[in-house]
């Protein structure tokens, strides 16, 4: 006869070890959301002033970019679960990490205005 452990001692016992696996997914949750919360939530400040004071576009056309981020990522995540359920979270999480650093690397790199649209396009989608 097989017998069930009893999950609340199993579960307290293995959740209090270092080696329990939920603990990697804790801190690899808490990395991407700092940096994600970092670059893109409160990076977009940062991103307004140094475009201000760097090519000397107006805030309107900088802050025009970041409401077509947010409003194009507030659209996307509706479609996570779907790509989670398709590719896998590793690889949903992958894409949208490098989407996002790839998008932070080139804002520093914009020379015209459509760049600056379109970085933060790839951004919305990570």
């Amino acid at each position: 006869m097989l017998q069930v452990p009893n999950r609340q001692t199993a579960a307290t016992s293995d959740e209090a070890s270092w080696r329990y696996p939920g603990w990697r997914v804790v801190i690899a949750c808490f990395t991407v959301a700092m940096f994600a919360w970092g670059f893109g939530f409160y990076g977009h400040g940062v991103f307004l002033a140094e475009l201000r004071a760097a090519r000397g576009w107006p805030a309107s056309l900088i802050s025009g970019a970041t409401t077509l981020y947010y409003f194009v990522g507030a659209l996307a995540v509706i479609y996570v679960s779907d790509a989670v359920k398709r590719f896998g979270p590793r690889w949903v999480m992958l894409a949208g990490v490098l989407m996002i650093a790839g998008a932070v690397l080139f804002v520093g790199l914009v020379t015209q205005p459509w760049q600056l649209y379109a970085t933060y396009l790839v951004m919305s989608a990570g």
